[in-house]
């Protein structure tokens, strides 16, 4: 879990960890036979192998509006089983609105700083979203002030681009962004 905002593999800090899945109805589409969607529902079973014991996870979906399936939570509060069965309930719905999930991914980091009272120093601790999508919805220009706006608050982002093939413009538009990455699943 690294990006270019300093290039280097992660370090001491824990992490706070937002995962976003796109639930749209193009995430239907097969890949060697698997759906779309069905791979980007492995990452949070992944992600939770190799979280430590005082790093946190969420997890949300989205379709044409977001919504949480498992809210912000220490990985040592968690039960791997009930974090995976929540996963496991997001099916294939609607159309695809990619700032519903964004701004929902946000809204997990905002929902537990209002809640847990946060005082940490925001360099105490990294900030990420990943975001599990097929890109069906947004223009490069669009994408990148999202992820400028959170990366000014400290929050970056991984985008996973699942069947979606290469977007010069778009991978371009990412990596100018400090703290931003982007990765093809194809």
């Amino acid at each position: 879990i690294s990006s270019i905002y300093d290039g280097q593999p992660r370090d001491s800090r824990p992490i706070d960890i937002s995962v976003v899945i796109d639930q749209s109805g193009s995430m239907g589409s097969t890949m060697e036979n698997f759906t779309q969607l069905e791979l980007a529902k492995k990452a949070p079973s992944d992600l939770f192998s190799i979280l430590r014991e005082d790093d946190r996870i969420a997890v949300s979906r989205f379709n044409d509006k977001g919504y949480v399936v498992w809210p912000m939570k220490e990985v040592s509060k968690c039960s791997k089983k009930k974090l995976l069965e929540a996963v496991e309930g997001i099916n294939i719905d609607g159309g695809t609105t990619l700032e519903a999930g964004f701004s929902c991914g946000l809204g997990v980091f905002r929902e537990w700083e209002k809640t847990n009272s946060y005082q940490e120093d925001h360099m105490s601790r990294q900030r990420r979203i990943l975001f599990l999508t097929d890109m069906d919805d947004m223009s490069s220009n669009q994408l990148q002030e999202m992820l400028k706006s959170s990366s000014e608050e400290g929050i970056y982002t991984t985008i996973i681009g699942i069947g979606i093939s290469f977007n010069s413009q778009l991978t371009e538009s990412i990596i100018k962004v400090p703290g931003a990455n982007y990765f093809s699943v194809r």
